[in-house]
């Protein structure tokens, strides 16, 4: 579930593709895709709570810039995600003393160490976690982290 841009990339791998954003814009570029079963015009936590269709993967890339506290994300995503199922996304990096920071740009950074213990609070397993660039800031490369939680089977 994502109403980014990346629904091409993922397309080719996925029987359907449903996108949730706050942006109508946002949701409009991605309609012009042609790529996604069903788009909303929602808050991504709510949304996730009142879902009812089982998910294998739940994409949330370059999202989490806008939410402060995973806790209820986490909890929302755990309960749709299929068994085996990937909880994939990006998160730009805090240092592990915060859990998350809003940063000066406006955007929220996550810890590693949050994401991991959120990861074990809602019976997750981390697949993979890597360190690496998600996009420049001032002409700097911007930390993120890329994480792959999966649901237990």
């Amino acid at each position: 579930m994502h109403a980014g841009l990346c629904g091409p990339l993922i397309a080719p791998y996925a029987e359907a593709i449903d996108g949730v954003d706050l942006s109508a814009a946002m949701l409009a570029q991605a309609r012009a895709l042609g790529v996604y079963r069903e788009l909303h015009h929602a808050d991504l936590a709510s949304f996730l709570a009142r879902a009812d269709r089982r998910a294998d993967l739940v994409l949330a890339a370059d999202v989490f810039i806008y939410v402060g506290a995973l806790d209820e994300v986490f909890s929302a995503v755990r309960r749709i995600l299929a068994p085996g199922g990937c909880f994939a996304f990006t998160a730009e990096l805090a240092p592990d003393s915060d859990d998350f920071r809003l940063l000066p740009s406006l955007r929220y950074a996550h810890s590693e160490a949050y994401i991991r213990r959120l990861g074990a609070a809602h019976g997750f397993r981390v697949r993979d976690l890597l360190r690496a660039p998600l996009r420049k800031n001032r002409q700097e490369p911007l930390d993120a982290l890329y994480v792959y939680l999966e649901a237990p089977a």
